[in-house]
């Protein structure tokens, strides 16, 4: 960083030259290059040109997904974890980026508990569409079964009947399903 090499070239009016400079860059990322034409016999700067050239580190860029677990803590409870991050043996010092993505519940966080049950939906129309239906309705009771019992965030006399719903509507929906069965399988 902030290294000078200087190279005297003298260079007629109305002409040019062709100078080579070599660089080894020490790090990677952006690096800002700055090159200056200096008239040394009044010690004034003529021209300058500066370009940003980004170094890339050697070998090729790998993604690998190390762990992934469900957080669950109960209310009230801080749910504390260590992440080992094993490095390959070839890894290159200074290019290991680690991220960690977390994703709150199924169905994020619901504004108002109370119209849980509006989510809810009966499986209807083409094959598709049932179980699109399906899906929105299996999320909702994986949210019951989960979210709502572990942090106590709905009324437990709420959950049992949105359970019983769902299950209404996944039988209604799977014989709608075998309607589109066809004889050969």
């Amino acid at each position: 960083d902030g290294e000078r090499a200087n190279i005297a070239v003298q260079i007629e009016g109305s002409s040019s030259e062709a100078v080579s400079f070599v660089i080894t860059p020490l790090r990677t990322g952006a690096i800002k290059l700055t090159v200056r034409a200096v008239d040394i016999h009044v010690n004034l700067e003529t021209d300058s040109v500066i370009k940003t050239v980004l170094v890339k580190p050697r070998g090729v860029s790998v993604t690998t997904q190390c762990q992934s677990f469900t957080l669950a803590p109960k209310a009230g409870v801080v749910d504390n974890r260590l992440f080992n991050l094993t490095l390959p043996s070839n890894y290159i010092k200074g290019t290991v980026y680690p991220i960690i993505t977390m994703t709150g519940s199924l169905l994020g966080n619901l504004p108002n508990l109370d119209s849980i049950d509006e989510l809810l939906e009966e499986p209807t129309g083409c094959g598709e569409q049932n179980m699109l239906a399906f899906s929105v309705n299996t999320f909702v009771v994986k949210y019951l079964r989960r979210d709502c019992d572990t942090n106590n965030s709905l009324p437990r006399s709420l959950a049992p009947a949105l359970r019983q719903k769902a299950l209404s509507y996944f039988q209604k929906g799977y014989q709608r399903q075998l309607n589109y069965q066809r004889q050969e399988g």
